[in-house]
């Protein structure tokens, strides 16, 4: 008999835009699902699989997840598009651990940083939390928090999209960056800072090529971040007293802002 009674809980749009960044095969829901039904029975018995994200947009989606076994679970994005996926997931995962006695293993599926508190609730707990999600993408400080990590790429047996030259980094840049350069440039000389959540959400939503979620936007600017033509920085909220917003602002001496600016 098994030793563990699992039950998966899965982050649907983190696995999905981390198989689709970084791997050159297009993984279906079907064989998606049976990778994590293959991770779940070397931990014990599942129990079910939950599946959760804003499925208004991705109904067909849904529909495929149910009619392979899933328990689908709609979690509606904010007014301003942001997602509240982790946190629904997050408060699902703790009520297992609280109260179902049944249920000796949580499988995590998504590598995002933001379940680390409730992985360190449900060990404390007496339950055995595992993980599975795409190697590159999952936080590092997740690794040491659960009893087995499973890079989910193994288990699909996807190809690595071999590294290429960072976006921003291009002798020439192309059409999408030159226009989010000269946007953010924009803003800049008619505000007097930039919230970042405001540039993803009202200014670039217009523009397909920057992404068409928030989280694909928010890899757009973390990319521009990494490659040194964007920087982040913090600075007190001015609506709200205490709190603090992050804002985005141009890098005006990389080689690449200054190509497109002159």
């Amino acid at each position: 008999m098994p030793s563990q009674t699992v039950l998966a809980f899965v982050d649907y749009e983190n696995i999905r835009i981390s198989l689709q960044d970084h791997f050159v095969e297009a993984v279906d829901i079907p064989s998606l699902v049976q990778a994590i039904r293959d991770v779940a029975g070397t931990i014990g018995e599942l129990r079910g699989i939950r599946v959760y994200g804003d499925w208004t947009r991705r109904d067909f989606e849904a529909r495929q997840f149910q009619d392979s076994g899933c328990q689908v679970v709609h979690v509606l994005k904010k007014r301003s598009k942001g997602d509240r996926t982790d946190m629904t997931m997050a408060f699902a995962i703790d009520d297992v651990c609280r109260e179902e006695p049944t249920i000796s293993a949580c499988l995590v599926v998504s590598g995002d940083a933001d379940f680390s508190a409730v992985i360190l609730r449900g060990t404390e707990r007496g339950k055995k939390m595992h993980l599975t999600a795409v190697s590159r993408t999952t936080a590092r400080e997740l690794l040491g928090q659960v009893e087995g990590f499973y890079p989910l790429e193994g288990v699909l047996e996807v190809t690595p999209i071999e590294p290429s030259e960072p976006l921003f980094e291009l002798a020439e840049p192309d059409e999408a960056q030159i226009r989010f350069i000269r946007r953010l440039h924009g803003l800049e000389k008619t505000l007097p800072y930039v919230v970042r959540n405001y540039f993803r959400n009202r200014i670039m939503e217009d523009v397909p090529e920057w992404g068409e979620t928030p989280d694909e936007r928010d890899d757009f600017i973390d990319r521009a971040i990494e490659d040194g033509v964007v920087e982040a920085y913090e600075m007190p909220n001015p609506q709200i007293p205490g709190r603090h917003v992050v804002c985005v602002r141009l890098v005006k001496d990389n080689p690449v802002v200054r190509r497109v600016l002159t």
